[in-house]
């Protein structure tokens, strides 16, 4: 029996309000970007950024103002504190879009992190991650306003991808390295062995995902969860999303997506020769269980 890993996190519900690389003036011009102009997920970095705004409040200085005599009523006396009310109002509007961001990434094609998050422990586990896991990346205010910018890592030790330890979830969530690969291995004419995949699908409508799944034409499984070791994919995530021109990877496999597998978009589809050639070889196979996969989603603005 294998131990089930609860892992609800694939990325993302892609907007109406879709904002690539480039679209976005403060986004990095390299990454491959999903999200609105304030909040965004950079899928190359592995980086959540959300900014929050907020005025600056009324000062009551006269005494014999209600609004002054209220000890209960959140209301500045001062301009020091007005700004200070003003810098939690803005972290608070960031958090707030932030929840509002991660609720929609995907856990896989079938199911999306609110979905998940109707487990009480999954909704404390992600709402922790959203309250203490943030960075403030840059924070400004003027006679006018506050601006807070806000970022969230999707992997490493604070990332989305850590909260990866709880056994009580069905199969709509990801279990690691269950899957026995090398009963796809061929056992003769043996193709090169490759470090990596590079997965070329710039025209293809595809929603970025932590853990996407790559399948052949004919329906056989290349790459998903199952085939990977946990700690790999925590660390460094299952795939890397690049936009091109692209100069990583030179000695990986390189194949052409045909298609995604549903219209989510989360799902790849590559030739049953590429998926021959890419599972022919343990060493090939060894590569893609240290996650070690470019998607290449779209060009570079």
């Amino acid at each position: 029996m294998h131990r089930r890993s609860f892992f609800p996190f694939v990325f993302l519900f892609i907007l109406s309000s879709l904002a690539f690389a480039g679209q976005n003036p403060d986004a990095p011009v390299d990454s491959f970007i999903t999200g609105t102009n304030t909040a965004w997920i950079d899928w190359t970095r592995g980086e959540i950024v959300v900014q929050g705004t907020a005025e600056i409040p009324e000062v009551i200085r006269d005494p014999d103002d209600y609004r002054y005599q209220a000890k209960d009523y959140d209301q500045p006396r001062n301009v020091s504190q007005a700004r200070l009310l003003a810098k939690k109002n803005a972290v608070q509007d960031a958090l707030k879009t932030a929840a509002s961001l991660i609720g929609n990434i995907r856990v896989s094609d079938k199911i999306k992190l609110s979905d998940a998050m109707r487990n009480a422990t999954v909704n404390n586990k992600v709402n922790s991650y959203i309250d203490t896991k943030f960075r403030v990346r840059s924070l400004s205010t003027d006679a006018l306003g506050c601006a807070v910018v806000l970022t969230w890592p999707l992997y490493g030790a604070d990332g989305l991808m850590a909260m990866n330890d709880e056994p009580e979830f069905d199969d709509n969530f990801l279990n690691f390295g269950y899957e026995d690969v090398t009963n796809f291995t061929a056992a003769s004419n043996k193709p090169p062995a490759y470090p990596g995949l590079i997965i070329s699908a710039p025209y293809l409508m595809l929603t970025p995902a932590l853990a996407p799944r790559v399948i052949s034409e004919s329906g056989r499984l290349v790459y998903d969860s199952s085939f990977v070791f946990g700690q790999d994919a925590m660390k460094t995530g299952m795939a890397s999303y690049a936009v091109w021109p692209f100069s990583g990877g030179k000695s990986y496999f390189r194949c052409t997506a045909l298609n995604t597998a549903t219209f989510r978009g989360t799902d790849i589809v590559i030739s049953d020769d590429d998926a021959k050639l890419i599972l022919g070889n343990p060493a090939s196979i060894e590569a893609l269980k240290h996650c070690r996969v470019y998607i290449i989603a779209a060009e570079k603005k």
